[in-house]
Parts: structure tokens; C-alpha cells; sequence
């Protein structure tokens, strides 16, 4: 699947104003406003402008607004550039808002529930990286790291207090600025060649019904609050169809709210995948209706198509438990339906399951209103047991204990200063946010974007997250993050498939998340396997109960698996996945991870035997033998042809390492989670042998197919062979079950796990049957022929091509005795 993210081209299109050159607008019109959203929305335009070349020239920038769209376009555009980046914003202090509430939750993705990857805690930006949690932590974590890229660039320069009154564009090219500066309480101008208006959507109102204090949703105070004393149905009124409204409804309803309890209840709570289905298909007709023109009343549809499920799994009686004791809810909404498709989708769902608890538990109540407006009944004084308010709806009378107005921001205030270059902006936006559509609603951030700011991040030294911090202390693990979503697996992580053999060098981790299990994720679960058995360091996060049994059948419990261990099997989620990088197949990403793995391996054993033919010089001992400097160089240039088709057909490779390591010309999960690093010197010693007597009888080469994995040209006839290292055949030592096995090729190369002298019983030369050897060929002749490292092998390597060719002559010779003896057996009885 390709890159979901919008092109450079693209974002550039859907933030400018036409006729207004150098002029960006982000964020302020858009439809999905998240915390998450907007930074995206920021590192993206910077990308986009520094891919396009925008930035190449050194302008001036400025950044309007301390929010999180203003911080993300402001940090990655010091980062991106040696431009001047000046950032104003009006408040005394960034990410004002966040400051107030340890209440309030932010979440990066939960907005996208309950589609793929909505529970990931972790942003996973390239900078300014976040992980759920208050708000008010989110805001410290964010600000902390703008701050160390303002300290470690020197081109970020942050004006608080300073807010911008007026632009106008200048005739020889850029914009001027008019800002007032409140510490020095007067008016200056500013010249900057590209503007980026981020000033946000305005702050809420202190008094948006006259006589009602407003408390601002990010306040501690703005969630409603403890039980009223005496109140035995206390009464609250919500105005507002948002996220806020809506967040606020079930705060109020709810005797003890925690925001992230709410979450965590309604998004996993159990036999919600019905639930999920039906949402969704909700969705789809809903926006399908919109584009249309048609009505479509969400509400409705909430209530009749999701009421009955969440009655029906029990999530509406968790709630239900939940509720403040009598509680009786008012919700006042502008239009009849409850709720918009500017709210997310699990804010709906707690709202509908708040209000059918409700309905539906004695002594508790739900009303809706529609109206435009409401005020305060003038004159009304109420007695110490009466309700605070009595609320006039449109001629409606109502009385409410709590009133809790969410009208949204006085966007108006904020745009002003703008308005003369802001004409036409909005109807224009609009068209491209309903020609992109989902790619607009829910941004991504492009592969490309991210690895662009990930780079200037490590090269500038700014440090990272809370929890990146955290990691690299404890040696950073290269992170990947696979789920399923139909027939798709969805990859994630700081790195693409290609890179996963990084994960195998030296000092390195690696951390996995599986989201589902074996079944659901098919053929890449064999390659992950494969990745975390032979990391240094691994750790799997996955659901212990799916995956401990079929992942101990292929490590400990293997018959081909000696000494393979399983990984470390965690039951949680430590989140990483929101940045997908590749969705495909299951069998295609598999085999995207052998091929980077059988890569890694090729050049490990390239590295070893070039230095060896070379000179002599095994470090480790991979090779283990002294070998002649005349059949050293015949080796090299056996292995520089090998090596050629190695590296232009990855399955010739891919066999070649299974068949190495492995006695079976299988090429399932059960050999191929074999192939690895800690396997090493078996590979590089079997493929140094099959070299060896390759080199001496030349016309032999990698094979790419069944059986075997070399082949011999002779005479005219093709002989195929085994050349191979196992640490097991069929769960037994090779030196006990060679002879027994079943081979399928002509011949087999054979190389034991640390031993030199594979002729215990014997000092025999290979094959000769006789009484008291091991029966490596049977005595029909119809078996292989069989070499292995004898001391006669070992003598004939260190004397050189001659002595090696003279030993494997009379191996050949003794081989063919009985075979022809057998054959003339067979003759005489017909």
C-alpha cells in the first residue's frame, strides 16, 4: 500500500493562500483538532516547504501562535533550516491551555477509535514526541524539548507576550508584521519573508450566557465536580455537541470521572467487535451522506444500531454503575441531532451508552433540547433546597444545579488581525478538504517527513521524549509494531522492513509488539521470530496464551532447533505503532524480512572469508581449519562467483543459508527461523567446506531448487548436493543419525557442530564400508555420497589443491565400488 500521508505538494496546497505567496495558514480551518492532529500538521508544511525548496534561500520565518501546530512548525523549521525562526505568541508562557488541568487526558490516537492502532499511547514524532497522559505532563514533556532545540539550533527565537495586531503584504516581496509588545507596552514592525499563521481558534468565552461563569474546559474547576450536599437528583445542564460537550456530558453524569478510566473502559471493554463493525459502517454512511447532501441523523443511528449491542455485552451497564446517584442529565444542542461528524467516534459511543444508562435506571433521567440560544430567567432567586439555575431554552423553562457551556472559541477575535489576507481562504479550504478528503481529516506524517526530522534530530543532538529518554537508557531497541486489519498487515516503527536486520548488529535490541495473533498475522509471525531469536537483546509484546505454544514448537521444542531459545514473551502493549510505514500482504512483508536477514548474513560471511582467503586470519574460529594458501585463493574465486548469484537472486540465497543450517530441504518456518546470527560460524564453516571441495572439483554451485542446495556439472550430468552444519537431524546429534537420514541428493558436504573428526569408529577415508564404520552410504550404493571433516580432510586442507583433490579422487573411486558391485548384483539376478 502506498504512503497514506498527503504528498509535499499537497500540504503546500491545502495551507496556502492563493495569490498570497510565502503566506501558510495551519491548522486554523482544518475539521479533526487534536493536540496529536495539529503537530502533524506542523512537521508536515515544514517538510513539505523544505522538500519543494522553499527553504532553501534562508527566510525569515515567523510562527504565529504558542500552540502545538506553532511549536511543531517552529522546532522543525530551526531544525530544517538555517532560517531565522521567530515564534510570537500573546500568552506568558507555550501551551498555555495544556497548563491547567492534570484532569483532562490527551491521547495521540484515541480520536481514531476504534479504527487500527487507536490504544497506541505514543505519538511517535521524529521531535516533540509524546506519550498519553494529563495534559498538563503532555505540555511539559513538548515544551521541554522545543526549548532544547531552540538551545541547540540558535535560529529559534521565542517572543511570549508579543502578540501580532496586523499584517500586511509588502510590495518588493514578504509580509510585515505589526506586533505589541506587552512587557515594553508599545507597537513595532517585523519584516519576514514566509508567515505561518498558527494562532489557533481563540480562547473560550469567561461568560458565554450572561450571568453564567464559564469555566474553561482545560481548568481543573472546568470538570464538573463532587456531589451537590443535599442533592438527591442533582440536575446538570451541558450545552455544546463537541468533543468538549460531549467529554463533558458523561464527566457530569459520572459520580467519581477519571478521563483516562473512561477511555480505557469503553475502548476495551469486552465483545466490542460487533460494536466496532456497526460504528464504522456509521461512519462510512454518514460522511457518504454528507458528500451527497442527503440528512443523516448520527444520533438516531446511534441509538438504534449501537443501543441494542451495548445493552446486549453489558457496556451500558458498567456505565450504568458509574452514574451519580439520581443524577438527571440535560443536554441542549443547536441542531436536532445530538451529534456532528466533527466529534470523534468513541465520545459519541460513551455519550449514547451514558445516556441509555440514564433512561433506563430508576430514579436517573436524560433530556435533550434544541435550541439556538438559552439565557437566565431574570428575577429568579431560588431557595436554599431549589435548583441554582432556571434557563429559559427558546420559550423551553428548565432548572439545572450545574450549568456547563461548551460553545467552542471565539475564533473570530483571533482571525481579525488577518481578515484583509485571509479573503477567500476559508471556501478554498473547504474544496481541498473535500477533494482529499480522509487524508486531511486524520493526518499522517510521511515516511519521508519522518526519517527527514528523525535525522536532523540525532545530528543536532536534541533530545527526545520522556519515554525515549527513558529507552535509550536502557539501550534503545529497534521498535517494531504489527497488527492486522483485514487482509493487511500493518507495519510500524522507526524503521522500514529493509533496515530490520540492524536489529542483529552488534549491542543491539529489538522490541516487537504483535498485535494479534498467529493466525491473524500469517507468515510474518515466523519472520519476527526468526529477528528476535537471534538479536542480542529481544523482547516480544504479544498475548502470552496465543503465541508461547506455537513459538516453543519452533525453538525449544524443534527438531531442527538446537540451541535456539525462545524470546521474551511480555502480555502488553508499549505502543510505537501510529506511524505506519508499510501495509501489505503478510507473505510480501515476510519475505521483505528473510531477504534484509539473508542480506545481513551474506555480508557477515563475505567479510569473514575474505579476510580468510586472504590472509590466513579466522577471529573467532568460524572456519577452523589451517587451509593451504594455494586452495585458499582456488576458494576465493569459487566464492567471488558464488557470491555474484547470491546477491542478484535473493531465493537462491534465502535456500543456500536453510539448507546450511539445516539436514531438511524445508524451507517452512520450522528451518527458516534457523538462519540467523547465532548461527554464524555454523554457516560460515559449512559454506567454507562446501567451498573447499567445490573449488577442487570445480562446475559446482549454489542450487535454487528441490533437492539440495548445490549443483554439480559432470560429463554432461547434473548431480545435486547438500552442503550442511545442522546442529540436529530429526532431534539427534548428526553423528548418530546421519547414515539413517533420509537425503534426497547425490551427494552431501557435511559439517558437525564443533568437531573436526567426524570418524569416531574409524580413521577410515569417507564412505569406504567396511565392518565397524559408520554407515554413511549404504552398501547397495544407493545412498549419497557422503564427505565430512576427518583427520585425512584435515591434512589434505593444509597440504593444498593437489593433496585435497588427490583425497577426494579416491573418495569417488571407493564410493563407485559398491555402487558398480551393487549394479552388477542387480544384473546377475535378472
Amino acid at each position: 500500500m502506498p504512503d497514506p500521508a498527503l504528498r509535499p505538494i499537497d500540504v503546500i496546497d491545502g495551507a496556502s493562500i492563493k495569490g498570497r505567496k510565502g503566506l501558510y495558514v495551519l491548522g486554523c480551518f482544518d475539521q479533526r483538532i487534536t493536540f496529536y492532529s495539529q503537530q502533524v500538521r506542523g512537521l508536515a508544511l515544514i517538510h513539505a516547504l523544505a522538500e519543494q525548496d522553499y527553504l532553501r534561500e534562508k527566510p525569515r520565518v515567523a510562527v504565529i501562535g504558542g500552540g502545538a501546530a506553532g511549536l511543531a512548525a517552529a522546532a522543525a523549521a530551526a531544525l530544517a533550516s538555517d532560517s531565522e525562526v521567530v515564534l510570537f505568541e500573546a500568552a506568558d508562557d507555550l501551551l498555555k491551555l495544556q497548563m491547567g488541568t492534570d484532569r483532562r487526558k490527551l491521547d495521540p490516537h484515541i480520536y481514531n477509535w476504534p479504527r487500527s492502532g487507536a490504544d497506541d499511547p505514543v505519538a511517535d514524532l521524529p521531535i516533540l514526541d509524546w506519550e498519553a497522559g494529563p495534559s498538563s505532563n503532555v505540555r511539559d514533556d513538548v515544551v521541554r524539548q522545543f526549548e532544547d532545540v531552540a538551545g541547540r539550533r540558535g535560529n529559534l527565537v521565542v517572543l511570549k507576550r508579543h502578540r501580532v495586531t496586523g499584517a500586511r503584504e509588502l510590495d518588493a516581496g514578504g509580509y510585515e508584521l505589526t506586533v505589541f509588545d506587552k512587557a515594553a507596552g508599545r507597537l513595532r514592525t517585523e519584516a519576514f519573508q514566509i508567515v505561518i499563521l498558527a494562532f489557533g481558534f481563540g480562547l473560550e468565552a469567561s461568560e458565554t450566557v450572561h450571568g453564567i461563569g464559564d469555566k474553561s474546559y482545560w481548568d481543573n474547576a472546568g470538570i464538573p465536580g463532587a456531589e451537590f450536599r443535599g442533592r438527591a437528583n442533582p440536575h446538570y445542564f451541558v450545552s455544546g455537541s463537541g468533543d468538549g460537550g460531549l467529554i463533558d456530558f458523561v464527566a457530569a453524569a459520572s459520580k467519581d470521572f477519571d478521563h483516562a478510566a473512561m477511555i480505557q473502559a469503553v475502548t476495551s471493554y469486552p465483545n466490542m467487535e460487533p460494536v466496532k463493525t456497526e460504528l464504522l459502517a456509521i461512519e462510512t454512511e454518514a460522511r457518504h451522506a454528507k458528500v451527497l447532501g442527503d440528512p443523516f441523523n448520527l444520533f438516531e443511528a446511534f441509538s438504534d444500531r449501537i443501543g441494542p449491542l451495548i445493552q446486549a455485552n453489558g457496556l451500558v451497564t458498567h456505565l450504568a454503575r458509574q452514574l451519580r446517584p439520581g443524577v438527571q442529565m440535560t443536554l441542549q444542542t443547536r441542531d436536532e441531532s445530538v451529534f456532528t461528524l466533527g466529534s470523534s467516534i468513541l465520545n459519541r459511543l460513551a455519550v449514547v451508552a451514558t445516556i441509555i444508562a440514564c433512561q433506563t435506571t430508576e430514579g436517573h433521567g436524560f433530556n435533550h433540547l434544541t435550541c439556538e440560544n438559552f439565557s437566565r430567567v431574570a428575577g429568579y432567586k431560588p431557595a436554599a433546597d431549589e435548583p441554582t439555575y432556571k434557563l429559559n431554552c427558546d420559550g423551553q423553562i428548565v432548572t439545572a444545579d450545574e450549568v456547563i457551556v461548551r460553545r467552542g472559541t471565539d475564533r473570530d477575535s483571533v482571525r481579525q488581525p488577518f481578515s484583509d489576507l485571509l479573503t477567500g481562504y476559508e471556501a478554498q479550504h473547504c474544496d481541498w478538504l473535500d477533494r482529499l478528503g480522509e487524508a486531511t481529516l486524520i493526518p499522517k506524517l510521511s515516511n519521508d517527513a519522518q526519517d527527514f526530522f528523525r535525522e536532523l534530530a540525532r545530528s543536532a543532538h536534541v533530545a527526545g521524549s520522556r519515554r525515549r529518554i527513558a529507552l535509550a537508557q536502557a539501550a534503545m531497541p529497534m521498535i517494531v509494531h504489527l497488527s492486522a486489519v483485514g487482509e493487511e498487515i500493518r507495519w510500524a516503527g522507526a524503521h522500514n522492513p529493509d533496515r530490520i536486520a540492524e536489529a542483529w548488529d552488534d549491542g543491539s535490541a529489538f522490541d516487537a509488539t504483535l498485535a494479534q495473533g498467529p493466525e491473524a498475522l500469517g507468515s510474518i509471525a515466523g519472520a519476527i521470530l526468526r529477528v528476535a531469536v537471534h538479536a542480542p537483546q529481544a523482547r516480544v509484546h504479544a498475548t502470552p496464551l496465543d503465541w508461547l505454544e506455537p513459538w516453543r514448537q519452533l525453538t525449544a521444542m524443534s527438531p531442527y532447533g538446537g540451541g535456539i531459545l525462545m524470546p521474551k514473551l511480555v502480555g502488553d502493549n508499549p505502543g510505537g505503532g501510529a506511524q505506519i510505514r508499510i501495509a501489505t500482504g503478510g507473505a510480501r512483508l515476510a519475505t521483505m524480512v528473510h531477504r534484509a536477514l539473508d542480506k545481513w548474513l551474506l555480508a557477515r560471511i563475505d567479510a569473514h572469508l575474505t579476510s580468510f582467503f586472504l590472509t590466513g586470519e579466522d577471529q573467532g574460529a568460524y572456519v577452523d581449519l589451517e587451509i593451504h594458501s594455494s586452495l585458499r585463493n582456488l576458494m576465493r574465486g569459487t566464492w567471488t562467483t558464488w557470491r555474484e548469484a547470491f546477491t542478484d537472486d535473493s531465493a537462491l540465497l534465502g535456500r543456500f543459508l536453510r539448507l546450511v543450517v539445516s539436514a531438511s530441504d524445508d524451507d517452512g518456518d520450522a528451518v527458516q527461523v534457523l538462519v540467523g546470527r547465532s548461527k554464524l560460524k555454523q554457516i560460515i564453516g559449512g559454506t567454507a567446506l562446501s567451498l573447499a571441495i567445490a573449488a577442487v572439483w570445480g562446475q559446482t554451485s549454489p542450487r535454487g531448487m528441490r533437492p539440495g542446495n548445490l549443483l554439480r556439472q559432470l560429463a554432461g550430468n547434473e548431480h545435486t548436493g547438500h552442503g550442511c552444519a545442522p546442529d540436529r537431524i530429526l532431534g539427534k546429534r548428526p553423528s548418530l543419525s546421519a547414515d539413517t537420514h533420509n537425503w534426497q541428493t547425490s551427494f552431501v558436504l557435511l559439517a558437525l557442530e564443533g568437531s573436526l573428526d567426524l570418524a569416531r569408529k574409524a580413521e577410515a577415508p569417507f564412505a569406504i564400508v567396511e565392518a565397524g564404520q559408520p554407515s554413511l552410504a549404504e552398501t547397495t550404493g544407493s545412498g549419497p555420497m557422503m564427505m565430512w571433516i576427518s583427520q585425512e580432510f584435515i591434512d589434505a586442507l593444509a597440504g593444498g589443491v593437489g593433496a585435497l583433490k588427490a583425497l577426494i579422487e579416491e573418495v569417488e573411486r571407493q564410493y563407485t565400488l559398491p555402487m558398480l558391485e551393487a549394479i552388477e548384483r542387480l544384473g546377475e539376478t535378472t
